[in-house]
Protein backbone atom coordinates (compact mmCIF):
# COMPACT_ATOMS: atom_id res chain seq x y z
CA UNK A 1 0.00 0.00 0.00
CA UNK A 2 3.24 2.17 0.12
CA UNK A 3 4.03 3.33 -2.77
CA UNK A 4 6.95 1.22 -3.73
CA UNK A 5 8.59 -0.45 -7.07
CA UNK A 6 8.66 -4.15 -5.87
CA UNK A 7 7.33 -5.65 -2.61
CA UNK A 8 10.77 -5.62 -1.28
CA UNK A 9 11.98 -2.11 -2.19
CA UNK A 10 12.12 0.64 0.52
CA UNK A 11 9.87 3.47 -0.68
CA UNK A 12 11.78 6.82 -2.26
CA UNK A 13 14.16 8.28 0.32
CA UNK A 14 13.88 5.18 2.98
CA UNK A 15 16.46 2.77 3.69
CA UNK A 16 13.37 0.16 5.33
CA UNK A 17 11.52 -1.99 2.98
CA UNK A 18 7.87 -0.66 2.98
CA UNK A 19 6.49 -3.95 5.10
CA UNK A 20 8.73 -2.74 8.24
CA UNK A 21 7.39 0.80 8.19
CA UNK A 22 3.72 -0.86 7.40
CA UNK A 23 4.14 -3.58 10.34
CA UNK A 24 5.92 -0.47 12.42
CA UNK A 25 3.00 1.67 11.55
CA UNK A 26 -0.09 -0.82 12.28
CA UNK A 27 1.94 -1.34 15.59
CA UNK A 28 1.24 1.97 16.90
CA UNK A 29 -1.98 2.51 15.71
CA UNK A 30 -3.55 -0.22 16.37
CA UNK A 31 -1.91 -1.45 20.03
CA UNK A 32 -1.62 1.11 23.04
CA UNK A 33 2.23 1.10 22.33
CA UNK A 34 4.86 4.25 22.38
CA UNK A 35 7.04 5.17 19.84
CA UNK A 36 10.21 3.85 21.85
CA UNK A 37 7.92 0.32 22.60
CA UNK A 38 8.16 -0.03 18.62
CA UNK A 39 11.44 1.07 18.46
CA UNK A 40 11.97 -2.04 21.36
CA UNK A 41 10.14 -4.28 18.89
CA UNK A 42 11.53 -3.97 16.08
CA UNK A 43 14.83 -4.31 17.99
CA UNK A 44 13.80 -7.62 19.13
CA UNK A 45 13.46 -8.78 15.52
CA UNK A 46 17.14 -7.77 14.71
CA UNK A 47 16.01 -4.18 12.69
CA UNK A 48 17.68 -0.84 14.75
CA UNK A 49 15.70 1.80 14.30
CA UNK A 50 15.36 5.54 16.38
CA UNK A 51 11.78 6.05 17.27
CA UNK A 52 11.90 9.30 16.09
CA UNK A 53 11.93 7.67 13.24
CA UNK A 54 8.92 5.68 13.74
CA UNK A 55 7.38 9.20 14.67
CA UNK A 56 8.06 10.07 11.46
CA UNK A 57 6.78 6.89 9.62
CA UNK A 58 2.97 6.94 11.52
CA UNK A 59 2.95 11.37 10.40
CA UNK A 60 3.46 10.58 6.69
CA UNK A 61 2.39 6.87 5.70
CA UNK A 62 -0.70 6.92 8.06
CA UNK A 63 -2.30 9.30 5.20
CA UNK A 64 -1.11 6.92 2.48
CA UNK A 65 -2.62 3.76 4.13
CA UNK A 66 -6.25 5.55 4.74
CA UNK A 67 -5.86 6.46 0.76
CA UNK A 68 -5.16 3.10 -0.12
CA UNK A 69 -8.56 1.76 1.71
CA UNK A 70 -10.36 4.51 0.92
CA UNK A 71 -12.01 2.88 -2.55
CA UNK A 72 -13.27 -0.17 -0.34
CA UNK A 73 -14.98 1.40 2.40
CA UNK A 74 -18.23 0.87 3.03
CA UNK A 75 -21.22 3.67 2.44
CA UNK A 76 -21.62 6.10 5.38
CA UNK A 77 -25.03 5.23 7.23
CA UNK A 78 -27.92 7.03 7.34
CA UNK A 79 -28.11 7.66 10.91
CA UNK A 80 -24.88 9.81 12.32
CA UNK A 81 -23.96 10.32 15.60
CA UNK A 82 -21.84 13.40 16.38
CA UNK A 83 -19.71 14.91 19.63
CA UNK A 84 -16.57 16.38 20.58
CA UNK A 85 -13.82 15.36 23.32
CA UNK A 86 -11.23 17.03 24.75
CA UNK A 87 -7.27 15.24 24.92
CA UNK A 88 -4.09 17.05 26.71
CA UNK A 89 -1.66 18.43 23.90
CA UNK A 90 1.42 19.63 25.88
CA UNK A 91 -0.43 20.08 29.01
CA UNK A 92 -3.38 22.01 27.00
CA UNK A 93 -7.03 20.88 26.40
CA UNK A 94 -7.44 20.44 22.33
CA UNK A 95 -11.00 19.60 21.14
CA UNK A 96 -11.52 16.57 18.96
CA UNK A 97 -14.84 16.38 16.85
CA UNK A 98 -15.69 12.73 15.62
CA UNK A 99 -18.45 11.41 13.65
CA UNK A 100 -19.66 8.08 13.35
CA UNK A 101 -22.47 6.10 11.99
CA UNK A 102 -25.18 3.13 13.36
CA UNK A 103 -22.78 0.69 12.18
CA UNK A 104 -19.65 2.39 14.54
CA UNK A 105 -17.67 3.22 11.41
CA UNK A 106 -15.41 6.59 12.07
CA UNK A 107 -16.80 8.88 9.39
CA UNK A 108 -14.79 11.70 10.12
CA UNK A 109 -12.75 13.08 13.09
CA UNK A 110 -11.55 17.15 13.54
CA UNK A 111 -8.91 18.80 15.82
CA UNK A 112 -9.62 22.03 17.08
CA UNK A 113 -8.12 24.04 19.56
CA UNK A 114 -11.46 26.01 20.25
CA UNK A 115 -15.40 24.36 21.19
CA UNK A 116 -17.65 26.43 18.46
CA UNK A 117 -19.66 26.14 15.30
CA UNK A 118 -16.96 26.60 13.60
CA UNK A 119 -15.20 23.26 14.24
CA UNK A 120 -18.56 21.78 14.73
CA UNK A 121 -19.39 22.94 11.07
CA UNK A 122 -16.29 21.83 9.45
CA UNK A 123 -16.51 18.38 10.64
CA UNK A 124 -20.35 17.98 9.36
CA UNK A 125 -18.72 19.50 5.83
CA UNK A 126 -15.93 17.09 5.79
CA UNK A 127 -18.35 13.83 6.75
CA UNK A 128 -20.83 15.15 3.85
CA UNK A 129 -18.14 14.21 1.04
CA UNK A 130 -17.92 10.36 2.25
CA UNK A 131 -22.00 9.74 1.68
CA UNK A 132 -25.21 10.81 1.13
CA UNK A 133 -26.42 13.20 3.76
CA UNK A 134 -27.73 11.74 6.83
CA UNK A 135 -31.75 10.73 8.16
CA UNK A 136 -31.08 11.49 11.60
CA UNK A 137 -28.19 13.06 13.58
CA UNK A 138 -27.54 12.64 17.23
CA UNK A 139 -26.13 15.17 19.15
CA UNK A 140 -25.31 16.43 22.74
CA UNK A 141 -27.27 19.77 23.96
CA UNK A 142 -24.73 22.22 22.40
CA UNK A 143 -26.55 25.18 21.14
CA UNK A 144 -23.97 24.84 17.78
CA UNK A 145 -25.18 21.81 16.54
CA UNK A 146 -28.72 22.85 16.16
CA UNK A 147 -27.74 25.80 13.70
CA UNK A 148 -24.86 23.64 11.92
CA UNK A 149 -27.40 21.07 10.81
CA UNK A 150 -30.35 22.95 9.95
CA UNK A 151 -27.78 24.89 7.82
CA UNK A 152 -25.87 21.65 6.35
CA UNK A 153 -28.95 18.58 6.24
CA UNK A 154 -31.96 20.76 7.01
CA UNK A 155 -34.10 17.42 5.88
CA UNK A 156 -32.17 15.31 8.84
CA UNK A 157 -33.76 14.74 12.29
CA UNK A 158 -31.93 16.30 14.94
CA UNK A 159 -32.25 13.80 18.05
CA UNK A 160 -31.14 15.64 21.37
CA UNK A 161 -32.68 13.45 24.14
CA UNK A 162 -30.60 12.00 27.50
CA UNK A 163 -28.70 9.14 26.57
CA UNK A 164 -29.38 8.91 22.74
CA UNK A 165 -25.46 10.14 22.59
CA UNK A 166 -24.06 7.27 24.57
CA UNK A 167 -23.19 5.42 21.05
CA UNK A 168 -20.18 7.82 20.21
CA UNK A 169 -19.48 9.15 23.56
CA UNK A 170 -18.38 5.34 24.35
CA UNK A 171 -16.81 4.93 21.09
CA UNK A 172 -14.01 7.85 22.24
CA UNK A 173 -12.63 4.70 25.06
CA UNK A 174 -10.79 3.40 22.31
CA UNK A 175 -9.25 6.20 20.84
CA UNK A 176 -8.03 8.11 24.46
CA UNK A 177 -6.79 4.76 25.79
CA UNK A 178 -3.62 4.64 23.71
CA UNK A 179 -2.85 7.40 24.85
CA UNK A 180 -1.75 7.04 28.33
CA UNK A 181 1.37 4.95 27.65
CA UNK A 182 2.26 7.39 24.78
CA UNK A 183 2.31 9.93 27.52
CA UNK A 184 0.16 12.10 25.48
CA UNK A 185 0.52 14.39 22.73
CA UNK A 186 3.32 16.81 22.47
CA UNK A 187 2.05 18.70 19.64
CA UNK A 188 -1.02 19.76 18.10
CA UNK A 189 0.65 18.94 14.24
CA UNK A 190 0.82 15.63 15.02
CA UNK A 191 -2.60 15.02 16.46
CA UNK A 192 -4.80 14.87 13.43
CA UNK A 193 -3.02 12.55 11.58
CA UNK A 194 -2.57 10.16 14.90
CA UNK A 195 -6.32 10.58 15.37
CA UNK A 196 -7.45 9.93 12.00
CA UNK A 197 -4.72 6.46 12.07
CA UNK A 198 -6.74 5.25 15.16
CA UNK A 199 -10.07 5.66 13.61
CA UNK A 200 -8.72 3.97 10.27
CA UNK A 201 -7.52 1.10 12.15
CA UNK A 202 -10.62 1.09 14.69
CA UNK A 203 -12.84 0.69 10.98
CA UNK A 204 -10.27 -1.92 9.97
CA UNK A 205 -11.42 -4.55 13.05
CA UNK A 206 -14.65 -3.55 12.72
CA UNK A 207 -14.73 -5.10 9.06
CA UNK A 208 -15.26 -1.61 7.55
CA UNK A 209 -13.31 -1.43 4.26
CA UNK A 210 -14.68 -4.58 1.75
CA UNK A 211 -12.38 -6.81 -0.05
CA UNK A 212 -12.93 -6.16 -3.79
CA UNK A 213 -12.31 -9.58 -5.87
CA UNK A 214 -11.36 -9.55 -9.86
CA UNK A 215 -13.63 -12.30 -10.46
CA UNK A 216 -17.39 -12.07 -9.21
CA UNK A 217 -18.77 -15.12 -7.50
CA UNK A 218 -21.42 -17.31 -9.03
CA UNK A 219 -24.41 -16.76 -7.40
CA UNK A 220 -26.87 -13.21 -5.82
CA UNK A 221 -24.26 -10.72 -4.49
CA UNK A 222 -25.58 -8.05 -2.05
CA UNK A 223 -25.16 -4.52 -2.92
CA UNK A 224 -24.71 -2.24 -0.14
CA UNK A 225 -24.82 0.72 -1.94
CA UNK A 226 -28.33 -0.31 -3.51
CA UNK A 227 -29.28 -1.49 0.17
CA UNK A 228 -28.18 2.05 1.36
CA UNK A 229 -30.18 4.17 -1.53
CA UNK A 230 -33.06 1.97 -0.62
CA UNK A 231 -33.02 2.82 3.10
CA UNK A 232 -32.62 6.89 1.98
CA UNK A 233 -35.80 6.28 -0.10
CA UNK A 234 -37.62 4.87 2.27
CA UNK A 235 -36.62 7.20 5.08
CA UNK A 236 -37.12 10.32 2.44
CA UNK A 237 -40.89 8.82 2.42
CA UNK A 238 -41.29 8.39 5.91
CA UNK A 239 -39.93 12.56 5.93
CA UNK A 240 -42.30 13.52 3.07
CA UNK A 241 -45.03 12.01 5.70
CA UNK A 242 -44.35 13.37 8.81
CA UNK A 243 -44.36 16.82 6.74
CA UNK A 244 -48.25 16.08 6.06
CA UNK A 245 -48.41 16.55 10.18
CA UNK A 246 -50.69 19.68 10.71
CA UNK A 247 -48.98 21.73 13.36
CA UNK A 248 -51.42 24.65 12.84
CA UNK A 249 -53.85 22.31 14.04
CA UNK A 250 -51.84 20.61 17.12
CA UNK A 251 -53.42 20.72 20.77
CA UNK A 252 -51.60 20.11 23.84
CA UNK A 253 -53.00 18.29 26.31
CA UNK A 254 -51.60 16.09 29.44
CA UNK A 255 -48.00 17.12 28.51
CA UNK A 256 -47.97 15.97 24.47
CA UNK A 257 -49.14 17.53 21.53
CA UNK A 258 -51.15 16.00 19.39
CA UNK A 259 -51.35 16.18 15.53
CA UNK A 260 -53.54 16.04 13.39
CA UNK A 261 -53.02 14.63 9.69
CA UNK A 262 -53.82 16.11 6.48
CA UNK A 263 -56.36 13.58 5.44
CA UNK A 264 -57.28 9.61 4.99
CA UNK A 265 -54.69 9.37 2.53
CA UNK A 266 -52.13 10.15 4.83
CA UNK A 267 -53.15 7.83 7.33
CA UNK A 268 -53.32 5.05 4.89
CA UNK A 269 -49.63 5.75 3.85
CA UNK A 270 -48.29 6.27 7.36
CA UNK A 271 -50.05 2.45 8.98
CA UNK A 272 -48.53 1.12 5.42
CA UNK A 273 -45.35 2.62 5.91
CA UNK A 274 -45.45 1.40 9.99
CA UNK A 275 -46.30 -1.96 8.78
CA UNK A 276 -43.87 -2.33 6.61
CA UNK A 277 -40.79 -1.17 8.87
CA UNK A 278 -42.56 -3.50 11.75
CA UNK A 279 -42.06 -6.26 9.01
CA UNK A 280 -38.76 -5.88 7.83
CA UNK A 281 -36.48 -3.79 10.52
CA UNK A 282 -35.72 -5.59 13.47
CA UNK A 283 -34.92 -2.48 15.40
CA UNK A 284 -38.15 -0.88 15.55
CA UNK A 285 -38.74 -3.88 18.17
CA UNK A 286 -36.26 -2.17 20.27
CA UNK A 287 -37.29 1.02 20.25
CA UNK A 288 -40.94 0.37 21.01
CA UNK A 289 -39.88 -1.51 23.76
CA UNK A 290 -37.26 1.41 25.22
CA UNK A 291 -40.11 3.68 24.25
CA UNK A 292 -43.19 1.98 25.67
CA UNK A 293 -41.58 -0.10 28.48
CA UNK A 294 -42.22 -3.82 28.80
CA UNK A 295 -45.60 -4.74 27.44
CA UNK A 296 -45.00 -8.56 27.82
CA UNK A 297 -47.57 -8.08 30.80
CA UNK A 298 -50.28 -6.20 29.28
CA UNK A 299 -53.44 -8.50 27.58
CA UNK A 300 -54.29 -7.71 24.38
CA UNK A 301 -57.61 -8.41 22.39
CA UNK A 302 -58.06 -8.45 18.32
CA UNK A 303 -60.36 -6.65 16.36
CA UNK A 304 -62.40 -9.76 15.97
CA UNK A 305 -62.42 -10.85 19.73
CA UNK A 306 -63.37 -7.20 20.53
CA UNK A 307 -66.55 -7.09 17.79
CA UNK A 308 -67.24 -10.62 19.32
CA UNK A 309 -67.66 -9.04 22.68
CA UNK A 310 -69.07 -5.89 21.82
CA UNK A 311 -72.22 -7.76 20.30
CA UNK A 312 -72.59 -9.85 23.62
CA UNK A 313 -72.78 -6.93 25.91
CA UNK A 314 -69.74 -8.07 28.09
CA UNK A 315 -67.09 -5.43 27.80
CA UNK A 316 -66.97 -1.99 28.01
CA UNK A 317 -64.34 0.16 25.87
CA UNK A 318 -62.89 3.46 26.67
CA UNK A 319 -61.61 5.76 24.05
CA UNK A 320 -58.52 7.39 26.04
CA UNK A 321 -57.80 9.58 23.25
CA UNK A 322 -58.59 13.69 23.90
CA UNK A 323 -62.54 14.33 22.97
CA UNK A 324 -61.88 15.94 19.83
CA UNK A 325 -60.73 13.04 18.35
CA UNK A 326 -63.55 10.72 19.64
CA UNK A 327 -66.18 13.04 18.66
CA UNK A 328 -64.85 13.01 15.02
CA UNK A 329 -65.05 9.12 14.89
CA UNK A 330 -64.62 6.34 17.70
CA UNK A 331 -65.39 2.65 18.03
CA UNK A 332 -69.52 2.91 18.12
CA UNK A 333 -70.18 2.01 21.87
CA UNK A 334 -66.82 3.68 23.40
CA UNK A 335 -66.49 5.73 26.45
CA UNK A 336 -64.32 8.87 26.21
CA UNK A 337 -62.37 9.29 28.81
CA UNK A 338 -59.17 11.26 27.93
CA UNK A 339 -55.76 9.28 29.39
CA UNK A 340 -55.18 12.69 31.80
CA UNK A 341 -59.09 12.25 33.15
CA UNK A 342 -58.83 8.52 33.34
CA UNK A 343 -57.42 8.40 37.43
CA UNK A 344 -60.47 11.29 38.13
CA UNK A 345 -63.15 9.69 36.60
CA UNK A 346 -62.93 5.91 37.34
CA UNK A 347 -66.29 5.98 39.21
CA UNK A 348 -67.84 5.93 35.68
CA UNK A 349 -66.34 2.81 34.85
CA UNK A 350 -67.83 -0.49 35.80
CA UNK A 351 -65.85 -2.61 37.75
CA UNK A 352 -67.88 -5.63 37.49
CA UNK A 353 -66.53 -6.67 33.87
CA UNK A 354 -63.40 -6.59 31.27
CA UNK A 355 -62.30 -3.22 30.64
CA UNK A 356 -60.92 -2.66 26.92
CA UNK A 357 -58.82 0.23 25.89
CA UNK A 358 -58.07 1.97 22.70
CA UNK A 359 -56.18 5.23 21.15
CA UNK A 360 -54.74 6.03 17.87
CA UNK A 361 -52.18 2.00 16.57
CA UNK A 362 -50.55 -0.20 17.97
CA UNK A 363 -47.64 2.17 19.55
CA UNK A 364 -49.95 4.32 21.63
CA UNK A 365 -48.46 4.69 24.70
CA UNK A 366 -52.21 6.59 26.02
CA UNK A 367 -53.84 2.15 25.88
CA UNK A 368 -50.79 1.15 27.52
CA UNK A 369 -51.21 3.72 30.56
CA UNK A 370 -54.39 3.23 30.38
CA UNK A 371 -54.01 -0.56 31.13
CA UNK A 372 -51.90 0.17 33.67
CA UNK A 373 -53.83 2.66 35.63
CA UNK A 374 -56.96 0.33 35.49
CA UNK A 375 -54.97 -2.55 36.49
CA UNK A 376 -53.79 -0.84 40.11
CA UNK A 377 -57.09 0.22 40.60
CA UNK A 378 -58.30 -3.53 40.66
CA UNK A 379 -59.99 -3.64 37.03
CA UNK A 380 -59.67 -6.71 34.52
CA UNK A 381 -58.31 -4.41 31.80
CA UNK A 382 -56.58 -4.94 28.00
CA UNK A 383 -55.88 -2.98 25.44
CA UNK A 384 -57.32 -3.38 21.87
CA UNK A 385 -54.18 -4.79 19.45
CA UNK A 386 -54.53 -1.52 17.41
CA UNK A 387 -56.13 1.48 16.87
CA UNK A 388 -59.47 3.06 15.49
CA UNK A 389 -57.86 3.69 12.37
CA UNK A 390 -57.52 0.18 11.88
CA UNK A 391 -60.91 -0.82 13.19
CA UNK A 392 -62.33 1.66 11.06
CA UNK A 393 -60.26 0.79 7.72
CA UNK A 394 -61.63 -2.83 8.43
CA UNK A 395 -65.20 -2.18 8.12
CA UNK A 396 -66.33 -2.58 11.56
CA UNK A 397 -69.19 -0.32 13.79
CA UNK A 398 -67.85 3.15 14.10
CA UNK A 399 -69.98 6.27 15.36
CA UNK A 400 -69.31 9.87 15.33
CA UNK A 401 -70.83 12.88 17.76
CA UNK A 402 -70.10 12.69 21.70
CA UNK A 403 -71.90 9.26 22.74
CA UNK A 404 -71.00 9.55 25.82
CA UNK A 405 -72.62 12.82 26.92
CA UNK A 406 -75.36 11.65 25.43
CA UNK A 407 -75.55 8.40 27.47
CA UNK A 408 -75.33 11.30 30.72
CA UNK A 409 -78.38 13.74 29.42
CA UNK A 410 -80.67 9.98 29.47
Amino acid sequence: MINSRSASSAPAGYRFPREVIAVAVRWYLRYGLSYRDVEELLAERGITVDHVTVYRWVQTFTPELMDAARPARHPTGDRWFVDETYVKVAGRCTYLYRAIDQHGQVIDVLVSARRDGAAARALVTRALRFGPAPVEATTDRASVHPRVLDDLVPAARHLLEQHTNNVVEADHGPLKAPLRPMRGVKTISSLPTTSAGHAFVQNLRRGQPRTHHRRARPGPRPCRLHRARTRSLIADVARRASSALRPDRSTQQCHRIYYSLAGERVVELWAALRDVAAAHFAELDRLARAYLGDRDQLETLDRAELAKRLRAGDVVVLDVRPEAEYTAGHIRGALSVPICELSKRLREVPKNGRVVAYCRGPYCVDADDAVRTLRKRGYRAARLEDGFPEWERAGLPVATGNESAARADR
